[in-house]
């Protein structure tokens, strides 16, 4: 376990696959008023799992979640279903090798016990350990504002609730939570050179305020 085990870097690597690929994303169409489903309807579109790098694969779960509630998807099968759904063909693959390592019930246990055994496959178990680590070292590159990092620190930030549990048995009250917003400023302080705060004493610039308003 160590920040140099972190799978992140402070410039987040372009994703292989083309945006423009149509076979890329899967359309959802919702409607506006649940009690009027042929009513007006909204786009919600995901991203397919085409890739085996850890941040895009924890992304991935971030924005599953959030289709999940947005469909109101119930538990059990219709998850299964709609998570295979979602999955590139590689990734098919490996849920179907997931699968047969758990029970046919496809009950709501079942599926939360899946996509573990999924996660798990493609992130390490220390992934969670290993970035608070990494972000309490980080370094802002002299290339990027300071909004730009704080930004990037706060998309991996956001993705430690979809991180591995830390050991294999753990539950969800075991999970380890990302950073509180005062302590992601700690971290741009740390972060930030000498200069920079000398900077912004001259420009009569308060910390606090730039960093709390990219944190909104």
């Amino acid at each position: 376990m160590s920040a140099a085990d972190c799978p992140f870097s402070v410039i987040r690597p372009v994703p292989v696959d083309d945006d423009k690929n149509y076979d890329s994303f899967v359309k959802f169409e919702v409607p506006i008023d649940p009690n009027a489903a042929d009513g007006l309807k909204s786009t919600i579109q995901l991203r397919k799992l085409n890739s085996d790098n850890p941040e895009d694969v924890l992304l991935f779960f971030r924005n599953y979640n959030k289709l999940v509630e947005d469909l109101e998807t119930p538990e059990g099968e219709p998850r299964f279903r709609l998570f295979n759904l979602v999955l590139g063909p590689d990734a098919q693959a490996d849920w179907a090798t997931v699968l047969q390592e758990i029970d046919d019930c496809h009950n709501q246990d079942d599926f939360v016990e899946a996509c573990e055994l999924f996660l798990i496959s493609k992130v390490e178990r220390n992934c969670a350990i290993n970035t608070k680590e990494w972000l309490n070292q980080v370094k802002k590159t002299r290339s990027m504002t300071v909004r730009k990092f704080m930004l990037r620190i706060k998309q991996i930030n956001n993705l430690f609730p979809v991180m591995p549990l830390p050991e294999e048995g753990a539950n969800e009250d075991d999970r380890i939570d990302g950073f509180t917003e005062a302590e992601l400023r700690n971290i741009l302080k740390k972060a930030s050179p000498q200069t920079w705060g000398e900077t912004q004493e001259k420009s009569i610039i308060r910390f606090d305020s730039i960093t709390a308003q990219v944190l909104k």
